[in-house]
């Protein structure tokens, strides 16, 4: 929790292999935060060799969602509410 306090920093829970790669692919994060009691040591492993394996993706739909991220911490600016067909 305190890591994503930092401006520019995204830190994100891994449970498993799985989200480990997913932090990084969809999310770009930089910090894995792997509870102690809820994996063993070689879980634990495999999981900080995934994350650092693993590349950001790129794709549009993450890369913008990341950039209004970004915004929101430099500018205070919040994305555009989407507008509600009825």
């Amino acid at each position: 929790m305190a890591a994503n306090k930092v401006k520019g920093i995204r830190a994100a829970l891994g449970y498993d292999v799985e989200l480990a790669e997913l932090a990084r692919t969809h999310n770009n994060a930089q910090v894995l935060s792997i509870g102690a009691r809820m994996n063993t040591p070689n879980e634990a492993k495999a999981m900080v060799e995934a994350f650092l394996t693993t590349e950001f993706s790129g794709d549009q739909r993450h890369a913008r969602r990341l950039a209004m991220v970004e915004r929101y911490e430099q500018h205070g600016e919040l994305p555009p509410i989407p507008a509600v067909e009825s």
